[in-house]
């Protein structure tokens, strides 16, 4: 491939991520969390310490942190700030606090921990920066919106975290036995909250719940309807609005240096000035097969890097889907790798030539987890049933969110947090 081709590459995504921005970047809604707005920026993620493959949730007033991390194409210094925003269950700003009234410290800092890509053909600026920090302290539960705005002033990214006040019990379980089928292409989510009476819950009325399937936020569910209330719990089993379908095992691939093929990877080239790395071409999943994925995270990681950070390098990943050219809708790339975000700069473009479905983004070295979204024409929730398909037994984890909004309260406290994942395959 030939440069010219890499840097029409480049401005394609920074053309198709415009577009995203007028849709999607001047908008809050309950699919927020973590979004990129301008190309610049990749590898956007929130981690807490010592767990990557976790949702960022940490405890009020608890010793965790949560750490933002980001690229920045180039070795030139950007002044980023973070704007910290306290939102409520549906990720909405809490318009009725200020913000002095969920964080004390200073808003709006300038990010201090970077440093630049080091033995990389793709040049970068690695930023990171941690809740709580010496300027700031987090004073109430709830969902935490990052605006990351450049020397401008435009929010060029969103990274969210949340912030937990346990007060309730959270408890669930997967069964592939729905009211749409047994056994075949759905799973249901049963769950209980329950709460002492120190829990300052005056009704169930009062509480919000919010799910996710593998932490995709375009199939999120929220504040269904209990089918069961007691004292001090309420209940959801075999509720309709908490069927799922199965999908698979997400497809997998490992980049770790540039020599090596490891894991689903069919070639690595360098055409000038970058490294590009070619996944072998995907089909239909027919069959279910078991595979010990992540749900749908990655991890950083460079194999003779002392700091993966700053030293692992990008390759131009390509990624190309040989099914049959479909109408009403696109095909996504989705994962963490994207943030679930079905942006246009993650959509497959069909190609005549090779009469396949092709993208090519720019990934930095690590392993990957992916799947395949399709999206209908005006439609919001992705499926998977025509790529991936939908198998009952596919190990998906659920994040279960809890809120209190008593009445009178200005915010939604958040109180309770599960993840449970299924164990339907015997494997």
């Amino acid at each position: 491939m030939a440069q010219h081709a890499v840097h029409n590459i480049i401005n394609l995504r920074r053309l198709l991520l415009s577009v995203a921005m007028l849709v999607a970047g001047f908008a809050f809604c309950m699919a927020a969390p973590n979004k990129v707005l301008n190309t610049d920026i990749l590898s956007l993620r929130v981690q807490v310490e010592s767990r990557p493959f976790s949702e960022p949730v940490i405890s009020l007033g608890g010793n965790e942190k949560v750490t933002v991390l980001f690229d920045c194409v180039g070795h030139v210094y950007n002044t980023f700030t973070c704007h910290l925003v306290h939102c409520d269950a549906k990720w909405n700003p809490s318009g009725d606090l200020s913000e002095y009234d969920y964080m004390r410290g200073f808003n709006d800092m300038p990010i201090t921990d970077y440093d630049i890509s080091s033995g990389t053909t793709f040049q970068y600026t690695h930023y990171e920066q941690q809740y709580p920090n010496n300027d700031v302290e987090l004073l109430l539960s709830g969902n935490y919106m990052v605006q990351i705005k450049d020397q401008d002033n435009a929010v060029v990214a969103q990274a969210c975290f949340y912030v937990l006040d346990s007060k309730v019990a959270v408890s669930g379980n997967i069964s592939g036995n729905t009211d749409i089928d047994l056994n075949e292409s759905h799973q249901q989510l049963s769950y209980n909250v329950s709460w002492g009476s120190n829990a300052g819950i005056d009704s169930e009325n009062e509480l919000i719940s919010v799910v996710m399937q593998n932490g995709r936020t375009d199939n999120i569910v929220y504040n269904p309807e209990p089918d069961y209330i007691q004292n001090n719990s309420i209940e959801f089993v075999h509720n309709g609005q908490l069927i799922f379908s199965a999908g698979s095992p997400f497809r997998r691939f490992e980049v770790i240096d540039y020599y090596s093929l490891m894991r689903n990877v069919e070639r690595i080239e360098y055409f000038e000035p970058y490294y590009h790395a070619t996944l072998p071409v995907d089909k239909s999943k027919r069959n279910y097969l078991y595979d010990q994925d992540q749900a749908g995270h990655y991890v950083v990681r460079s194999v003779n890097a002392q700091d993966s950070e700053l030293q692992a390098d990008y390759m131009f990943t390509h990624f190309s889907l040989d099914v049959p050219y479909r109408e009403g809708g696109n095909y996504y790339i989705s994962g963490y790798l994207t943030n679930h975000s079905l942006f246009p700069e993650y959509r497959m473009k069909w190609d005549p030539e090779s009469k396949m479905y092709t993208a090519t983004i720019p990934l930095k070295m690590g392993a990957y987890n992916y799947q395949y979204i399709w999206l209908p024409n005006n439609a919001d929730k992705g499926v998977t049933d025509n790529v991936e398909g939908n198998f009952w037994q596919t190990n998906n984890t659920y994040q279960i969110f809890v809120y209190h909004r008593p009445f009178g309260s200005r915010y939604d406290q958040l109180i309770g947090f599960s993840v449970v994942e299924n164990n339907l395959d015997a494997k």
